[in-house]
C-alpha cells in the first residue's frame, strides 16, 4: 500500500511541475492558429519573440515589440505580433493581429476561457486608435467590419 502511495505522490509532484502558477502550460507550448491556403485572415505560426504577454498583475511583457508593431502600422508595413493576456482565473486568450499594409487582421481565440463565451472571433479592421486617460492608453481596432471597436491593449500609467 505505502509503494502505490508513493508512486501517486510523485506523479504529483512531476505533474505539477509542468505547469506555470496558474496551472496552464508555458506560453512557448500553446497551440497556434495556423495558416491555413482556404483561410486568408488566418496567421501563420509566431516566434516568442513576436508574442506580448499581458499578465493580470506584472508588467506586460515584451511591450516594446508592440510599440514596434505600431511603427510598422504606422509606415504602412506588413507585421504580425500574438497578444495573450490572462482572465481573472488565468485562462489564457489569444489574439492574433496581422498587418499587411493595409488590412489588420485580428483573429481572437478564447475558446480557453472555462467562464468566457469562448470560440474564435475574426474581423478585419483599418485604423488604431489610442486612447489616452490619466491612468492608462487603450489602443483600439477600427473600422472594423461588423464591429464598432476591438480592444487591442490596455498600458496601465
Amino acid at each position: 500500500m505505502k509503494p502505490i502511495i508513493v508512486l501517486v505522490l510523485l506523479s504529483s509532484i512531476i505533474l505539477t511541475g509542468c505547469q506555470d502558477g496558474n496551472g496552464n502550460q508555458p506560453i512557448s507550448e500553446s497551440p497556434q492558429i495556423k495558416q491555413q491556403e482556404s483561410d486568408p485572415n488566418a496567421l501563420s505560426r509566431l516566434t516568442e519573440v513576436d508574442v506580448i504577454e499581458v499578465p493580470n498583475s506584472d508588467p506586460i511583457k515584451n511591450l516594446e515589440r508592440f510599440y514596434s508593431f505600431l511603427e510598422k502600422f504606422n509606415q504602412k508595413e506588413a507585421d504580425q505580433i500574438q497578444i495573450v493576456s490572462f482572465t481573472t482565473e488565468g485562462d489564457r486568450i489569444y489574439q492574433n493581429v496581422q498587418f499587411d499594409g493595409e488590412v489588420v487582421n485580428s483573429i481572437i481565440d478564447s475558446s480557453r476561457d472555462q467562464y468566457g463565451s469562448g470560440g474564435i472571433r475574426k474581423a478585419a479592421c483599418t485604423e488604431i486608435k489610442i486612447e489616452e486617460s490619466d491612468e492608462r492608453t487603450d489602443y483600439l481596432l477600427e473600422g472594423c467590419e461588423d464591429q464598432e471597436e476591438i480592444l487591442l491593449l490596455v498600458v496601465w500609467k
